[in-house]
């Protein structure tokens, strides 16, 4: 299992496309909502993490 975490919802549609590219298929997501004084760059307040599993993928590569 890979995770991949520490992104913004507004980032996770490249991120899990990306990722799919390369033989990934998202076995569970975990969003979590934060607050800041500012809001951040991405406009967003929500982060996200990815469980991930390869597929598709010979068994001991990597």
């Amino acid at each position: 299992m890979l995770v991949v975490s520490g992104f913004y919802d507004v980032q996770a549609a490249n991120i899990e496309k990306e990722l799919s590219q390369r033989d990934f298929t998202v076995l569970e997501r975990v969003q979590v909502d934060a607050w800041a004084a500012d809001i951040p760059p991405e406009g967003s307040f929500t982060w996200i993490g990815l469980g991930l599993k390869r597929v598709g993928s010979v068994a001991g590569s990597v």
